[in-house]
């Protein structure tokens, strides 16, 4: 017997665990890059689908429905965040470049290079809107997609970049 309820609230959760991959901007606290915070709800974003999966499968009769629901959950969440957990230090280095030469000049960046796990790497980042003033500091918001090993692009978070009194540019 089909469960429509069942099915919409599968939806619904399918739906909440993606928008928790995505990122409005900003350093995190501590001066974090909006990529780490990203990365860190990716993770929960996991292990929240294989619980809430678990759960949905338990209420659809349960038995073997749980394990499938958690394999599911999980699935949702791995998807939506596999190329960003599979940024390493170096990547994550070579994306604030791209994002502090895109916001300097106002031009798109694009790296193509093999990471420290041997797989290539596809980065596009772009300026992505307005040049506005944050803080007496002319600041240009960044965004871009990433690649990791050919498997589908995701986006990089937004990233708010600003000049520094002495001329530089660096993540807000």
């Amino acid at each position: 017997m089909r469960r429509p309820a069942g099915r919409l609230a599968a939806v619904a959760c399918a739906a909440a665990l993606v928008a928790g991959c995505q990122t409005t901007g900003g350093s995190g606290a501590g001066g974090g890059s909006t990529l780490d915070g990203a990365i860190g709800r990716c993770v929960a974003a996991v292990v929240g689908g294989a619980i809430v999966g678990g759960l949905i499968g338990a209420a659809a009769g349960g038995g073997n429905r749980v394990g499938y629901g958690v394999a599911g959950g999980a699935a949702v969440g791995g998807l939506a965040c596999a190329v960003l957990t599979a940024l390493d230090n170096q990547d994550k280095a070579a994306i604030r470049q791209a994002q502090i030469e895109a916001a300097s000049t106002n031009e798109p960046r694009t790296l193509s290079y093999a990471g420290a796990d041997g797989r290539p790497r596809a980065i596009m980042v772009r300026p992505s809107g307005a040049e506005t003033v944050v803080q007496n500091r002319v600041c240009r918001p960044t965004d871009g997609v990433a690649a990791v090993g050919g498997v589908g692009e995701t986006q990089i978070p937004a990233q708010l970049v600003c000049r520094t009194p002495e001329g530089d540019w660096l993540p807000a």
